[in-house]
């Protein structure tokens, strides 16, 4: 799509804005981190996956930070587009998903660390809040990657993670969480930080979490 076809809608400008701004408003990204997409038909009824640019304040976004690219090939988008746009395509290609969210959530990526000598396995989060729990069907699955920001090892890796669970961790870099809409990524990434927050809260308490 080149970039004079770019037109974003109103609804999705609502719908990204609005989102952006509640990510910050909730503490699971910092001013430029992270990024949405979504799959989108547009009036003439061709889809493109909407992707926010990289860089961009998710606070704050303007209409030339939505980027809209094709679901097929690589096109000019790409070179303003998240550098993990690949991620998310691959994400939104998975069956009945129609949006991807990748937060820096903090409570969540401190509770999924270890001191493990690399490269290893690490062990799935598992939440103990009930909510938590039940949306995201008991796991959360947490993997090392030699390159953890936008490496083909994670392109894989997540897909596969995400067809088996709702949300999934790249140690040290953050969540990625899908939903058949934005907003409902949205609350999974939401709810898998609160579980992180759940889990680190009652070791301080001196609970048992295991």
């Amino acid at each position: 799509m080149r970039k004079a076809d770019w037109e974003v809608s109103a609804d999705v400008m609502r719908l990204f804005q609005t989102v952006g701004r509640a990510s910050l408003a909730y503490d699971i990204q910092d001013s430029h981190s992270g990024n949405m997409a979504i799959r989108y038909v547009d009036e003439r009824g061709e889809e493109y996956m909407a992707i926010t640019s990289t860089g961009s304040q998710k606070g704050a976004l303007e209409r030339d930070q939505i980027c809209f690219l094709s679901t097929s090939e690589t096109d000019f988008g790409y070179y303003k587009a998240s550098s993990e746009t690949d991620i998310h395509a691959c994400i939104l290609g998975l069956k009945g998903v129609r949006a991807s969210i990748h937060a820096h959530t903090k409570d969540l990526t401190i509770a999924t660390l270890d001191d493990e000598k690399k490269p290893n396995q690490p062990s799935p989060f598992i939440p103990i809040d009930p909510l938590g729990y039940y949306h995201l069907k008991g796991c959360v699955p947490v993997d090392w990657v030699e390159i953890p920001s936008g490496s083909a090892e994670m392109v894989n890796i997540i897909a596969k993670r995400l067809t088996q669970y709702p949300a999934t961790v790249i140690q040290t870099h953050g969540t990625f969480a899908r939903g058949r809409t934005l907003k409902e990524a949205f609350f999974l990434a939401c709810l898998a930080n609160n579980s992180g927050y759940v889990v680190r809260l009652s070791k301080k308490l001196g609970m048992d979490a295991e």
